[in-house]
């Protein structure tokens, strides 16, 4: 996914123009404003599973290639992620999270950045950014950054 980002920043792609407004827009926002615009604007985009996008069980889409077709979870929390790092958000401070959440199958993917000594989540199922500790609905199982993944266990009570 990250390869085919950068190979549509140098080509022309449906999804440019918003993409571009998007960063621009962001850009020119103090660093928590950055937050709660980047997770109204992109949870403003339509979810599509990647079924009837793509014809695929699971593709992690650009965020030019998101911004165009509309995705699901882990293509809000691409974009996201990427809009806050090309906006300015240092990388040790985003990642992605995908987490389990009781009842309901498969994972889903958020991003999350940190504010000070929290962590915040922007997910597509939530219209404001909210601390991770307050997520009771979610299980993180990995997260993953430009550099770095993490593995989440299970805390023992």
């Amino acid at each position: 996914m990250l390869a085919r980002h950068h190979a549509q920043a140098g080509a022309s792609h449906p999804g440019d123009r918003k993409w571009c407004a998007l960063l621009d827009a962001l850009g020119q926002l103090p660093a928590d404003d950055r937050i709660f615009s980047v997770n109204k604007a992109v949870n403003a985009v339509p979810y599509r599973d990647d079924m009837s996008n793509y014809a695929v069980t699971d593709h992690w889409a650009t965020p030019r290639e998101f911004l165009h077709r509309g995705g699901d979870c882990e293509d809000f929390a691409i974009t996201k992620y990427l809009a806050l790092l090309h906006s300015g958000s240092p990388e040790d401070r985003l990642r992605i999270i995908l987490a389990r959440r009781p009842g309901r199958p498969g994972t889903h993917a958020v991003a999350a950045v940190q504010r000070k000594a929290e962590w915040y989540v922007l997910d597509s199922l939530n219209a404001e950014p909210l601390p991770l500790e307050t997520r009771a609905d979610l299980r993180p199982v990995y997260s993953i950054s430009g550099s770095s993944r993490w593995i989440h266990t299970a805390s023992q009570t």
